[in-house]
């Protein structure tokens, strides 16, 4: 499936099921969230330590107020 860089909630829910997964909170079993764009800072060797910004989509669930991160450039790639 094709990921737009800036997906919307039912583009990462496809996403998501494509790759054989099902969008929905381990804690509460629910799917009703609100999305969040976030740019984070690498903090592991991999990432250079702070030297690189990754474009992550948060999803808030909006029952629990868990937070689900989703690299966006890997679900571009294909998982």
């Amino acid at each position: 499936m094709d990921v737009p860089a800036h997906p919307s909630v039912d583009e990462l829910r496809e996403a998501i099921r494509a790759t054989g997964g099902n969008l929905v909170y381990p804690v509460c079993n629910r799917e009703e969230f609100a999305m969040e764009e976030a740019q984070l800072l690498g903090a592991g060797k991999q990432e250079g330590y702070g030297t690189r910004r990754l474009k992550r989509v948060q999803l808030v669930c909006e029952s629990c107020s868990q937070v689900m991160s989703f690299e966006v450039e890997k679900l571009r790639a294909g998982g």
